[in-house]
């Protein structure tokens, strides 16, 4: 007896929000807002990232709880300083302060920069502590976590503000309801960056590296489309795309129309998203329809970049050969000693993050590594190639380490572990490695032998200084290095017998980065935006002189010279991203220039007057971490269930604590005219080890019964405690384990009455013990529609047993496994899966127990069901375009279509498995991925026709969807 078909209930929300046009706006809106409660369910779960061993405390100030542990207090004295003062400047522009404490979570676990913010169910922002400054985006700040502060309570203030109609949903249904989320992310990202560049001394708006983008974007006359800059896109400038336009867009918004314009569209747009549309509360703040905005700032841009273009284009372009021409990121070109090649990392939509070399004569290029890089420096010594890699350290944490490959014998040895190192530098014999280290935000610069022993610091650094890509002179005696000093990034040269420092240049108000010798050392070849363009210059070590080396219309940076000194090989910005260029070296082509700064470049004019205002009794208190008073529910909301009374209601609710350590959610109703309740409770705690899960339940399931002539009604207790451990690295980087054990007790009951039925189901209880491991490789990339390598297995076993205090002795086993091969066509891809059941024990009547239903396509529904069942797959997926259009400003997105042809062979039997009757099909299905409600909510469409070839087969057209 089977268990009838049915949606829960945000499931079949789900399919009203493709409804929009034929109901109201408003209910479209809520309808999104609906799912992305409670799809809050789904991302909940995942594993911890934090090690549980940390001990975390809070401070307490006005208006923000702070959350940090030991290692980090003084940067979190810091950021409550930095966030009361934030405070003092924002709140009274978007007139709106939250109704609770923002909690802020302080992380150092990472070597790569983030920060995020939801205000979903508690207003809260995370904040990792490495800086933004790298190798290819030397940013300009006066400070990083108050850079990062800004953009952050911008989006919290933004997020939060809820006025006008939508009060009254926030008043019914507590912190639920938040229309500035359904701002296009181009807006939300936007007015994030407009507000870090004004409030902060530097922002992306003031960069050149980000106009060049921009610039780039202009020139290339296929700016993106207004629905590709609401979500992410596989187009460069793929996930900065709502950054790039927005933050352009909305300067111009302020340029234009005053910027009293934003705030007051924070305010009002909850009363028009929820009756009218984006449109609307455009229209209605600044005169014009967004869509018409969106056309005028476009139309200014273009026109600005032609102008720079024509103006650059006074002195001729520099003629180089293009290495690369894919775009995306190629970074960090080094050569191998004999001038031949370079190796360089790659990282794009078509494969991992790697190591790749490149012959610059015939172009043939060769993977060395696959791992997750990015801009970091490498070094050659001989045969040896020198770089830092990221991987998982001590399981929860993720770090840098330098290693070293010898390319002849393709031997890696590993140099640090866990010493958050990067950036290598090899000494001319080959000796000792200066590299830069990374601590709470702070990176230093720190030297060792080649083999990894003896690693201490090189300079005397302060507290809040930064270096980047150190190179060695010829003669080994000084090291040239990217410094950061309170603003911007300079080329310092240091001492190496004394390690005293001397900057190159003396002027302030230019950014310069990766310095790299001449191999006869009378030049340091270097990166600079003093005219607000980035360029290469070569600074002459002898005379001091200053030149000039290339005139491109987006950036020229990271200058490699060959060893034969006859070459420079570089990275080249087009509207494509990130290329490697090269070009002769040429002292006597190059312009000598004073370097002085070009003042008129900023992009929008800092209202940051350099205070930071702190507050000596800005603390008030000081205490361990308290994980209640965030994990108490904010919200509830309102859906329906149904039993054999008909629908009632059932309230949904929610929590989790400020480190997502612990989440709960609870579902409950009550059907008054069978006085009896119905619940689904679900506590997670990952604060320990091993982690946690509770679950209980209290449901009414219905099933057709007797040949599908009734319908028989049960009620079904469960319970279930389960211990978890994670593994986020196996074998490499890219894998990961989980291990758990458990206990059920299920308690099944009838409510329809036995008297008629035919068949009486098994009812009583049913207590045993349940373990699980799950394995995962699998990768995918930018372009691909389903993975393209690895394999996943797992394995799955249930024992109810007398002994447990079970009424039955039942045990279950499953095994599943798939794995997926790429071909020699891009992102086609063969996968290959099978699963297997075995039940044996006591027998059941219903489905689900001693027994399988197995879906087959291609035969009809429960056709083939057993207490042995297997089922194997092949697959042949593969791309059919990327259409990214839209409708809406991102509430509806096409991403990706995809086609695949299939083989299925399922079988099942009650009897021995020699027994089992196999059932086959063959089809085709066409599937599309799309991202709705601006950007929050991915969406799997498929369609597809399935032949059954054998006994009892069909022809089966089929049509789904899927979170």
């Amino acid at each position: 007896m089977t268990k009838k078909k049915s949606f829960q209930g945000f499931k079949f929300l789900m399919v009203q929000g493709f409804l929009e046009l034929l109901i109201p706006r408003f209910l479209g809106a809520l309808i999104l807002m609906l799912i992305f409660v409670l799809s809050f369910t789904i991302s909940s779960k995942a594993a911890t990232s934090l090690d549980p061993s940390l001990k975390w405390k809070t401070l307490e100030t006005l208006h923000f709880k702070v959350n940090y542990y030991d290692k980090i207090e003084d940067q979190a004295y810091k950021v409550a300083s930095i966030a009361e003062e934030v405070h003092s400047r924002l709140s009274p522009l978007f007139r709106h302060t939250p109704d609770l404490k923002t909690e802020i979570v302080l992380l150092d676990n990472t070597d790569y920069t983030n920060g995020y913010t939801t205000v979903f169910p508690n207003p809260l922002i995370t904040l990792y502590l490495t800086n933004m400054n790298s190798n290819y985006q030397p940013f300009s700040y006066d400070d990083w976590l108050r850079y990062v502060f800004i953009h952050e309570y911008t989006h919290l203030l933004h997020l939060d503000t809820v006025e006008g109609g939508a009060q009254l949903f926030k008043l019914l249904l507590g912190r639920s309801i938040f229309p500035n989320w359904l701002n296009p992310l181009f807006i939300v990202e936007g007015l994030a960056v407009f507000e870090e560049s004004k409030y902060s001394a530097g922002g992306r708006l003031n960069d050149p590296r980000w106009q060049a983008w921009l610039r780039m974007e202009a020139l290339s006359d296929n700016m993106k489309s207004i629905q590709q800059a609401s979500v992410t896109t596989v187009a460069w400038p793929i996930g900065n795309t709502a950054y790039l336009y927005g933050s352009s867009f909305v300067k111009y918004l302020a340029d234009k129309y005053g910027e009293d314009k934003l705030y007051r569209l924070s305010q009002e747009y909850g009363d028009y998203i929820l009756s009218y549309g984006p449109d609307m509360a455009f229209s209605n703040i600044f005169g014009k329809s967004l869509w018409v905005l969106w056309k005028d700032w476009q139309d200014e841009v273009i026109k600005k970049a032609k102008t720079d273009k024509e103006a650059i284009e006074k002195k001729p372009l520099t003629k180089s050969r293009m290495l690369t021409d894919k775009g995306y990121y190629n970074f960090k070109p080094v050569w191998d000693y004999d001038s031949s090649k370079v190796y360089y990392t790659q990282i794009n939509m078509d494969d991992s993050a790697q190591i790749k070399s490149l012959d610059v004569n015939n172009l043939n290029g060769q993977k060395i590594m696959e791992g997750y890089f990015f801009d970091d420096s490498m070094s050659k010594y001989k045969d040896n190639l020198y770089f830092s890699k990221s991987d998982i350290y001590k399981n929860f944490y993720f770090y840098n380490d330098l290693y070293c490959l010898n390319l002849k014998n393709k031997s890696l040895k590993r140099l640090t572990e866990g010493a958050r190192a990067s950036d290598p530098a090899v000494s001319p014999d080959g000796q000792k490695i200066v590299f830069v280290k990374n601590d709470a935000g702070t990176k230093t610069l720190w030297i060792m032998n080649s083999n990894g022993s003896n690693q201490r610091k090189f300079t005397a650094s302060g507290k809040e200084e930064e270096y980047l890509s150190p190179v060695f002179s010829p003669d080994g005696k000084t090291v040239a290095v990217s410094k950061w000093v309170k603003g911007r990034q300079k080329i310092v040269i240091v001492s190496v017998n004394t390690g005293i420092e001397k900057f190159m240049t003396n002027e302030n108000f230019s950014t310069e980065a990766n310095p790299y010798f001449t191999p006869d050392g009378k030049y340091i070849l270097f990166e600079s935006d003093i005219t607000g363009i980035p360029n290469l210059y070569a600074f002459n070590l002898k005379s001091s002189d200053i030149y000039r080396i290339t005139n491109v219309l987006g950036m020229a940076i990271m200058p490699a010279v060959s060893p034969d000194g006859t070459k420079i090989a570089y990275v080249n910005y087009t509207q494509k991203g990130y290329d490697l260029a090269i070009i002769s070296f040429n002292p006597s082509s190059w312009e000598k220039t004073s370097h002085k700064a070009k003042t008129n470049g900023l992009a929008y004019k800092s209202a940051y007057d350099g205070s930071l205002d702190e507050k000596e009794e800005v603390v008030l208190k000081k205490y361990d971490y308290n994980p209640i008073p965030s994990l108490i529910p904010k919200f509830w909301f309102p859906y329906s269930y149904g039993d054999e009374n008909g629908e009632h209601l059932l309230a949904y609710t929610a929590g989790v604590d400020a480190l997502s350590q612990q989440f709960m959610q609870l579902q409950a109703g009550y059907d008054w005219t069978a006085k009896r309740p119905t619940y689904s409770l679900m506590y997670n705690n990952d604060q320990f080890l091993p982690q946690l899960a509770l679950v209980a339940d209290d449901v009414a399931l219905a099933y057709s019964w007797d040949a599908d002539t009734k319908t028989y009604w049960e009620r079904e207790q469960d319970f279930g405690a389960y211990l978890s451990l994670y593994g986020n690295r196996v074998f490499s980087e890219f894998d990961r384990q989980a291990f758990s054990v458990g206990y059920e007790h299920v308690t099944l009951n009838n409510i329809s009455s036995l008297e008629i039925l035919v068949n009486q189901p098994t009812l009583g209880k049913l207590s045993g013990y349940y373990a699980a491991y799950n394995y995962n490789s699998l990768k995918s990339f930018g372009l691909s529609v389903a993975p393209e390598e690895g394999f996943a297995i797992g394995a799955f076993a249930r024992l109810y047993s007398k002994d447990a205090a079970s009424d039955y002795n039942l045990t279950n086993y499953t095994v599943r496994g798939s794995t997926y091969y790429k071909t020699f066509i891009p992102h086609h891809a063969l996968s290959l899966s099978a699963v297997g059941s075995l039940s044996y024990g006591d027998s059941f009547v219903q489905s689900g127990f001693s027994y399988k239903n197995v879906s087959v396509r291609g035969y009809p529904y429960n056709y083939v069901s057993g207490s042995k069942s297997a089922k194997g797959s092949i697959q042949y997926i593969f791309p059919l375009g990327y259409p990214e259009i839209g409708y809406g400003y991102g509430y509806l997105f096409l991403d990706r279509l995809y086609g695949k042809f299939f083989f299925d062979q399922v079988g099942a039997t009650f009897g021995a498995a020699s027994s089992i009757d196999w059932k086959r099909t063959i089809g085709v299905e066409i599937g599309l991925s799309t991202i709705n409600g601006w950007g929050m909510f991915p969406v799997g469409i498929t369609m597809g026709y399935a032949k059954g070839i054998d006994a009892g087969g069909e022809d089966e057209g089929y049509f789904g969807f899927s979170l």
